[in-house]
């Protein structure tokens, strides 16, 4: 490939003739009389400094007598990332490479199916058909903290079963619990039974102190007492007594005075 450099080239590109309406080569025929196309230097020019202007694209320079110049500069382009920086007048946008992009209502409605979508309008689309959850409609919705879900007046969130077991633990036994979650208030319930508690009057003393199955955090409210009839020898109405020495501690008294007692309990407290 190289530029025209013999004795008639003029230095200067000439300036091109008013354009006139686009046609066809022809060779002419001298039968008819009609004249062959003209081959103007301007068109030559023109489809000389296309060439020169794909060789300049790829940074090659023209050599005289080579011939696979073009074809190197354009296999150059498409393989090198760096060669397209060179090539000017660029599309600088979608629309400049006829790719069309879907506008918000479009996306928004869902029926367009010719357009491409941004990442813009694929979010726009998502929050429009997606909904808040209700009781009647399906939706989306945040999940709930734990300070939430102990206040229990949101009703616009949802629960987890990790955070609606919160706080929730039981021992199942003659000796037990069960302590409620915190967002029905942490209370917790405690029962057992204490057998052999020494009958009134005796040497053994009518009272135990027994160690509650787990520590109230806060407090006990109240402790209840009731005796096992399967310990009393005759039918008494001595029942037991019971009270609050700690968080952890309670006392049973046996008020049955003909023999020592098996004393069932119940502890409420929080």
């Amino acid at each position: 490939m190289y530029q025209i450099d013999n004795s008639t080239a003029v230095a200067a590109i000439p300036p091109p003739t008013p354009a006139g309406a686009t046609g066809y080569f022809t060779d002419g025929n001298p039968a008819t009389g009609a004249s062959a196309t003209i081959m103007p230097a301007e068109f030559m020019n023109m489809l000389m400094m296309e060439n020169l202007s794909i060789l300049s694209a790829a940074g090659i320079a023209p050599v005289k007598g080579q011939y696979n110049q073009l074809a190197l500069a354009i296999s150059k382009i498409v393989s090198s990332g760096g060669s397209w920086d060179k090539i000017t007048d660029k599309p600088t946008t979608l629309d400049g490479y006829g790719i069309a992009i879907a506008t918000q209502s479009e996306a928004e409605e869902g029926a367009e199916n010719t357009k491409s979508m941004t990442a813009l309008r694929v979010l726009q689309s998502i929050t429009a058909s997606v909904k808040s959850a209700t009781e009647t409609l399906a939706g989306i919705a945040k999940v709930a903290t734990q300070a939430v879900v102990n206040a229990g007046v949101d009703d616009t969130v949802i629960v987890t079963p990790k955070k609606l077991r919160f706080g929730l633990s039981y021992l199942a036994g003659a000796n037990g619990y069960i302590a409620f979650p915190s967002w029905m208030g942490g209370l917790i319930i405690q029962w057992g039974l204490a057998s052999l508690v020494g009958q009134a009057g005796t040497g053994l003393g009518p009272a135990r102190n027994v160690t509650l199955p787990i520590t109230f955090p806060n407090g006990c409210f109240n402790v209840l007492a009731s005796m096992g009839f399967s310990t009393m020898t005759s039918v008494s109405s001595y029942a037991p007594g019971a009270s609050i020495i700690s968080k952890s501690v309670i006392q049973l008294q046996n008020n049955y005075t003909s023999s020592a007692g098996e004393i069932m309990y119940v502890a409420i407290g929080r």
